[in-house]
């Protein structure tokens, strides 16, 4: 297992992470409101699970 490949794709998760947590509204109206922010956190849960694929097949 090359540590280099899954440190590179678990930086990844946390980013991904970082930006859900930074994009999220404050309440579940908010988020419901806000496309963007679904979007946003749509596109980044999907990388980060991707990700953690990666690792597993790896």
């Amino acid at each position: 297992m090359n540590k280099v490949v899954v440190n590179a794709k678990i930086d990844s998760i946390i980013k991904c992470l970082n930006r859900v947590n930074e994009t999220m509204p404050n309440t579940k109206e908010e988020f419901i409101r806000n496309i963007d922010a679904q979007d946003i956190v749509a596109l980044n849960l999907s990388r980060a699970i991707q990700c953690s694929v990666d690792i597993a097949l790896h």
